[in-house]
C-alpha cells in the first residue's frame, strides 16, 4: 500500500505510514510552498483529503484517517 501527497503540480511524494514521519514530509512541503496539494491512496477508502492551504486543518484529517485506516500509530 502506497500513501501520497500530490503537490499543486501534480508530482508526488511517498508518504510513510508512520504519521508523525507523513506529517513531517507534509510540512516539507509546506513550508517549500506546495500547500494546496492532497493526501491521497487508492489502496482504502475515503483515500483522498485536499490541504486547501490550512495545515493545522490538514494535519488534523490526516490524523484521523491514519487512526482510522492504520491503527496504533
Amino acid at each position: 500500500m502506497k500513501l501520497w501527497y500530490m503537490r499543486d503540480n501534480h508530482t508526488f511524494r511517498e508518504l510513510s505510514r508512520d504519521v508523525e514521519e507523513a506529517l513531517k514530509a507534509i510540512r516539507s512541503e509546506f513550508a517549500a510552498g506546495f500547500n494546496h496539494g492532497s493526501f491521497t491512496t487508492k489502496a482504502y477508502p475515503n483515500g483522498y483529503i485536499a490541504a486547501h492551504g490550512d495545515l493545522s486543518k490538514f494535519e488534523k484529517q490526516i490524523r484521523d484517517w491514519y487512526e482510522t485506516y492504520i491503527p496504533n500509530n
